[in-house]
């Protein structure tokens, strides 16, 4: 089977047959081929010269030129020039004699499809045009789904700028809380982050969250520590009661935060800020900064309150020393006089209950890994 030949049956049964403009000066031969094409399913165009068949390619498209070389007025070569000039790809197939062999041989460097020998063997010739026409056509197929891709891809990429355009026209609170969590001051910091991720999500899956939600609090809370960079550090690592003057910084930051979630309408970005306002607000209303209670304060909040008073207690500060994971889970499940259970969602605090074992091997395994980095540093 010769290549392209089906793409030509298709075309056919398609009602939308190739094609062909014949160009001979012997009306013998110009009914004969006609009639022969003309059976085989193609739409033929004869003409007797080569300037009235260059008149009809210029106002109609053909799947393929069959012509003979010598002609009066305008010969097959001085036709295939012409059609060169607007047009690349066409199959241009010659007829020629022997004597003009090796004028054939040269119209095929010139861009010739092939060349076919008088006296003509019309399965011969069926073939060859049936090779021509449908490499022709699988080309343009290949050509259309090439530029329906390009054009694909030129919309993707003109979506893509305008993405990154809405991103860099945020406001500049919300480009400020990126850079800090990106940032990620130090190697104990991107560990914290993660944690507080991971120990977030396990949380939101063990009180029947969505999935999108799970998703989104991995990441938004990961975030977290960047909001508390605007906060002074004596602040940050308190566990005992604020000061007045703690508090009205952290009212100034809340307000702050506020804007965030007024200034974008990305998901994520909006859970990270109300974490941020939330997550120090208590179940029983004795937190801050705006003494939230109980379903009031965003699920986001309460699961990060959790989690990070965990965290917090697990660590050394300057101003507390580390607990183990015993002492941890008994001040935040019984209370002392800091922390009491019912700061937490009660909901919350069964999840953490539960989930007592995986919040101690998560944390140990981050600070083995904590602890070989900064070694290694």
């Amino acid at each position: 089977m010769d290549p392209g030949g089906d793409e030509v049956r298709v075309a056919m049964e398609s009602g939308n047959p190739p094609i062909i403009i014949l160009v001979d000066d012997e009306p013998s031969i110009v009914d004969l081929v006609s009639r022969f094409l003309s059976e085989a399913g193609y739409r033929v165009y004869p003409f007797s010269n080569g300037a009235d068949a260059l008149k009809k390619l210029q106002e109609e498209p053909a799947d393929l030129v069959l012509t003979d070389i010598r002609m009066p007025v305008m010969t097959g070569i001085e036709l295939l020039h012409e059609i060169r000039t607007f047009d690349q790809d066409m199959p241009v197939l010659l007829m020629t004699g022997y004597a003009e062999l090796d004028s054939a041989l040269a119209a095929i460097k010139c861009g010739a499809s092939d060349f076919i020998v008088k006296p003509l063997n019309l399965p011969d010739l069926g073939n060859a045009i049936e090779k021509a026409v449908g490499l022709n056509r699988k080309r343009q197929m290949e050509s259309a789904s090439k530029n329906m891709l390009e054009k694909e891809f030129r919309q993707t990429s003109k979506e893509l700028v305008q993405t990154v355009e809405v991103v860099s026209n945020m406001s500049r609170v919300v480009i400020e809380l990126l850079s800090l969590a990106a940032g990620s001051r130090n190697e104990y910091t991107r560990m914290h982050n993660s944690r507080v991720g991971i120990l977030s999500s396990k949380i939101s899956r063990a009180i029947g969250m969505q999935q999108d939600f799970i998703e989104t609090i991995t990441m938004a809370s990961s975030m977290q520590d960047a909001w508390k960079g605007v906060i002074p550090q004596s602040i940050k690592e308190k566990i005992a009661s604020l000061t007045s003057h703690d508090f009205q910084l952290i009212q100034a930051h809340s307000s702050n935060e506020n804007s965030i979630l007024k200034a974008t309408t990305y998901p994520m970005l909006q859970m990270a800020a109300s974490i941020a306002m939330t997550c120090m607000e208590h179940w029983d209303g004795t937190g801050h900064p705006n003494r939230l209670q109980g379903e009031d304060i965003p699920v986001e909040g309460r699961i990060v309150l959790l989690v990070d008073t965990y965290i917090e207690l697990r660590r050394s500060t300057p101003f507390d020393p580390s607990r183990d994971h015993e002492t941890a889970y008994k001040m935040i499940t019984e209370g002392d006089d800091k922390i009491r259970p019912e700061h937490f969602d009660p909901k919350v605090l069964m999840a953490f209950k539960e989930l007592s074992a995986e919040f101690a091997e998560l944390f140990d395994s981050y600070s083995a890994s904590d602890h070989r980095t900064t070694t290694l540093n």
